[in-house]
């Protein structure tokens, strides 16, 4: 049975107790269905890094973040990619707009070579029509 990774970004509001709460059972409850969990939060102040429980053996360096994703998957490990949830809000620039859809461009790529990408929520408010 080929190894089961899982892999994290947080992105979320630091300085609110509730998302830390959140982020930290999600990353425990993750932990237990998975051989490996490789969780980025180079974003994320150091008080809220302790409160998640992050240390060297499941943090791991942003800039080999997809890098190493790819990596174990050519292996043939069983990679998952959870995407936090975010709100949506109003109307949105071109320019983030276009961000937005490079980034969809790149879980694509993610997707056809065998990463499973998994969204566990999301909120929308106000939205535009770029937005949806």
């Amino acid at each position: 049975m080929s190894k089961v990774c899982i892999f994290y970004r947080v992105k979320t509001q630091f300085d609110n107790l509730g998302d830390a709460i959140i982020n930290r059972m999600l990353i425990e409850a993750l932990s237990k269905h998975a051989d490996e969990i490789k969780i980025d939060a180079s974003l994320a102040p150091l008080d809220f890094k302790e409160q998640l429980g992050i240390n060297k053996k499941n943090g791991i360096n942003p800039s080999f973040f997809y890098i190493k994703m790819i990596f174990k998957c050519l292996k043939g490990e069983n990679i998952y990619y959870f995407l936090n949830p975010g709100g949506e809000r109003g109307g949105i620039s071109n320019s983030l707009y276009l961000k937005k859809m490079l980034n969809n461009i790149v879980l694509s790529m993610l997707s056809f070579i065998g990463i499973k990408l998994c969204v566990y929520g999301v909120s929308y408010e106000s939205l535009c029509k770029k937005s949806v």
